[in-house]
This record gives C-alpha cells, structure tokens and sequence, in this order.
C-alpha cells in the first residue's frame, strides 16, 4: 500500500481491526510529546490520542487526557465522557448524556445505525452537524459496540431530547 496516511501516527493507530502493537504505542508516545510541544494544540491531536487511549482501553490515561482539555466542547470529548460514565455506571450518566447530545446530537443515532453517516465534503467539520457525529462515529464507534449495552443505554437517555441550538441567537 501506498497510502502515506498509513505510515503516519495517526494512520497507525486508525487501521480498523489492528491489535495494539508497538507501532500503535510509537504513536499514542509521538500524540502526547506533541501535545507538550503544543498544550494550546490547535492542531486536533487530543482527539487522534483520546481515539487510540480508547481503542487500547486505557481508561486512566484517557481520563487523564479529559481533565486536561476539560473545557473542550467538541462531541468527541462529550460522547467520550459518556461512554466512560457508562462503564464505570456513573450516576452522572443521563446529564452526561444530556450534555453530550447538547453538543451534537446525531450520534446516538448513527451509533445505532438508525442514521447513515455523512462525512464532511470539503474536510472541515462542522461543530453540531452531521460530519462532525460523523468522524466521532467513525473514529470511536468501534469502542461503543465493544462494550455490551453501552449503545442502547446512550439511545433511552437521549431519546426526547432537544439539541441546543450553538452560536449567536436573537
């Protein structure tokens, strides 16, 4: 294969149905010096990290990873802390969930298959659309369905709820 992507930290770790291996640890090890080298990260490289801290079930670091970027309002970060509010039955989970549909709130259905996903046409995401549930999906829907329930539970505590609406209002 040609593709350079693959050769990359990220392309390492985002192979679909790769075990951990050392080379996915090289990676996890290169997200975090760059993050040192750049703790504003204005390049999205929490999120390459909290996706393969996940897919290693490296809860304790992706907890960790959290707290640091604890202000971060992306899907990512809140579907993250709901799934963690769901393994570890945190009694938190159903405002967890509310805030994490608050922050986007079409990737419970395309976590259950009842939406299809739509990828972002110009390779920008759109916070609260459908391109941004999409590389969520995409990215760390494996680690949903890993874990027995977890969809369902994410699906009964969102169902009725009414996304907020973002940015400026009149």
């Amino acid at each position: 294969m040609n593709d350079t992507r693959c050769r990359s930290p990220h392309g390492i770790v985002a192979r679909s149905g790769a075990p951990f291996t050392g080379e996915q640890q090289a990676a996890i090890d290169h997200y975090r010096a760059m993050l040192i080298l750049n703790p504003n990260d204005n390049q999205g490289i929490r999120y390459l990290l909290a996706s393969a801290l996940l897919q290693r079930d490296d809860l304790a670091g992706l907890k960790v990873l959290l707290r640091q970027y604890e202000g971060d309002g992306s899907a990512a970060w809140a579907y993250t802390l709901a799934l963690i509010a769901y393994r570890e039955q945190d009694p938190r989970g159903p405002a967890i969930v509310r805030e994490a549909w608050e922050s986007n709130s079409h990737v419970p259905a395309m976590l259950a298959g009842l939406k299809r996903l739509v990828p972002s046409r110009d390779g920008y995401i759109s916070m609260g659309g459908e391109d941004e549930a999409t590389a969520y999906v995409e990215e760390n829907g494996a680690a949903w369905r890993a874990i027995p329930g977890a969809i369902d539970w994410l699906a009964e505590r969102s169902t009725g709820l009414k996304p907020r609406h973002r940015g400026c209002q009149s």
